[in-house]
């Protein structure tokens, strides 16, 4: 079982399974305001258990994504 980290302002790292959900959608500009949200409401459980599911059916999900390359977006 892999999961992926985020780093957080203070270099604290936090587990992408363990609460790291929220916090990077309030890092992410288009999220941020979902990610305020479900701060202030305390769903970072609830995102936690989005992810594991996603992550459950990933090779489903995957067929709904073309072959290819993945677009790049430079800063």
């Amino acid at each position: 079982m892999q999961t992926w980290w985020l780093v957080d302002r203070n270099r604290a790292p936090v587990r992408g399974d363990r609460g790291g959900g929220v916090p990077a959608l309030c890092e992410m500009r288009l999220t941020r305001p979902l990610g305020r949200l479900l701060a202030r409401v305390r769903a970072s459980e609830l995102v936690d258990a989005f992810d594991r599911l996603v992550a459950r059916h990933r090779s489903r999900l995957g067929r709904l994504l073309p072959d290819g390359p993945a677009p790049r977006r430079y800063p």
